[in-house]
């Protein structure tokens, strides 16, 4: 379940696709970064993982990305 800032409780369900894949695009990052903080570095791959966010989305997954390159394949 997501809580907004607003307040509430949304399901993934309610959430347009572009929102939902950043949602588990966040998940698949904090799962990696977890693992990496016990010793084991998993790669990340990824493909079109951008096609449905606006280009402001789309140019903070890059930044956020480019975070993560130093520390382990992607």
């Amino acid at each position: 379940l997501v809580v907004p800032r607003r307040g509430g409780i949304v399901s993934p369900e309610q959430l347009s696709r572009g929102t939902a894949e950043q949602l588990y695009l966040c998940l698949r990052l904090g799962l990696a970064a977890e693992f990496g903080a016990h010793g084991a570095q998993l790669p990340l791959v990824m493909d079109d993982v951008c096609v449905n966010f606006d280009p402001e989305r789309a140019r903070a997954v890059a930044a956020v990305l480019g975070g993560h390159a130093g520390g382990q394949q992607i």
